[in-house]
């Protein structure tokens, strides 16, 4: 490992004009997306006067959004770059049309439908800064180029929440949710017009042609990794604020949960500050163990130091298991499948978040905090085995051009 020579791959990453509005823009992107779901799920108690009518209507909206990724995906890869400012102008309208019948006290069912309708248009920019980073990097930077993005995505995780209840403090729920839907907004159309993502060449595919994911073994197989580890940190976040509850300190609920993304970001920067010489598919099988035995660890703790500690490791292995993943799409989609491809990703990752939660809740009600941490050692410990297995797909190289 050449150190120095590695912080100069990250710098030039950084130093470019195009690469620095690529972060800058979508860093912006990444932190109104992250300050919705709060800002969203506090405005619907307000207008419900309920959290669990709040929650069954914020369900909805993520079920929404996560079932209709990939066709999102798929108009980026026909339409390119223009998509997503259709998307991002839809969003905005029908995010004023809940916060319309919010604030008319609509009914339970008009609230769910319109949020459902809000989940459509959920931010197709990850995907969309994916492919631009592949184009723009050759392959000794795209390793790095991808760590950044990760990072970049913690910082939205972090930020969005922070900003989102700063607005509320200062403004309330119905300010904060509009603020985040515009910030969103505006800078996704400021996105799509930087040069990186508006050179995406458009791809020659038929919008009603078999999903991605049935042309490609690899893909699917990266799929069936990400529900396991989504649902895994789920758990994880929904225990360590029952944790924090029944030992009389709910007040660093936030700050644990908080530990887990800054774990991630140091990882994401230390992984992205290395050249790897290993297999990616060995090296994210390993990532994946590492995440396992943490989570296990996490299990066993039985002070609140070793939580803070441990939950701080626990986040290590989440961006370089992110920077893994996007590599390993590079090498088993076929052309002009790119950004439908990483939507099918974001699909499963929200559905392992959703199972994650809802079966988190259900456990830490009946359970012990170690035997719920345990079960997420488990499910990281099902994505690595699942992994093992599948490593010879994963290297399966995709041809080029496929019909599907």
């Amino acid at each position: 490992m050449n150190t120095k020579t590695d912080r100069q791959r990250v710098g030039r990453l950084l130093l470019s004009s195009e690469t620095r509005n690529l972060t800058v823009v979508g860093t912006l992107v990444f932190v109104g997306v992250g300050a919705e779901p709060l800002a969203m799920l506090l405005f619907l108690v307000h207008a419900t006067g309920s959290f669990g009518s709040a929650g069954i209507v914020i369900g909805c909206y993520g079920l929404s959004s996560a079932a209709t990724a990939p066709v999102r995906g798929r108009l980026a890869d026909r339409y390119g770059a223009a998509v997503l400012t259709v998307i991002a102008t839809a969003h905005l309208v029908l995010t004023l049309a809940l916060v319309a019948a919010g604030e008319a006290h609509a009914p339970l069912v008009v609230l769910v439908l319109t949020s459902a309708a809000v989940g459509t248009g959920y931010s197709a920019v990850y995907a969309a800064m994916r492919s631009a980073w592949s184009r723009l990097t050759g392959e000794q930077d795209r390793e790095s180029a991808y760590a950044v993005q990760a990072v970049l995505q913690e910082i939205g995780y972090i930020g969005g929440p922070a900003g989102a209840g700063a607005a509320i403090a200062q403004a309330g729920t119905t300010f904060a949710l509009l603020a985040t839907s515009c910030l969103t907004w505006s800078a996704t159309l400021v996105f799509s017009q930087l040069s990186a993502v508006r050179s995406q060449p458009r791809a020659a595919v038929q919008m009603w042609s078999r999903p991605a994911v049935m042309a490609s073994g690899p893909l699917a197989v990266l799929i069936a990794t990400t529900a396991p580890t989504a649902f895994a940190f789920a758990v994880v976040e929904v225990d360590l604020p029952a944790y924090a509850t029944r030992h009389a300190v709910p007040g660093i609920a936030g700050l644990l949960i908080a530990l887990v993304a800054i774990g991630s970001l140091v990882g994401g920067l230390a992984y992205g500050h290395r050249t790897w010489r290993s297999a990616l598919d060995r090296r994210y099988a390993a990532i994946l163990l590492l995440l396992a035995l943490l989570m296990t660890a996490l299990s066993l703790a039985r002070s609140m130091p070793a939580v803070v500690l441990l939950t701080l490791l626990v986040g290590l292995p989440a961006a370089p298991m992110i920077t893994c993943r996007y590599l390993l799409l590079d090498g088993t989609v076929p052309n002009g499948f790119a950004n439908e491809a990483f939507m099918w990703i974001t699909t499963a990752d929200a559905i392992g978040d959703s199972a994650g939660k809802a079966i988190g809740g259900f456990l830490v009600e009946r359970s012990s905090f170690g035997l719920v941490s345990l079960v997420a050692g488990l499910a990281a410990t099902l994505a690595m085995l699942i992994t093992v297995l599948g490593c010879q797909t994963l290297r399966r190289s995709v041809p080029a051009e496929l019909t599907v």
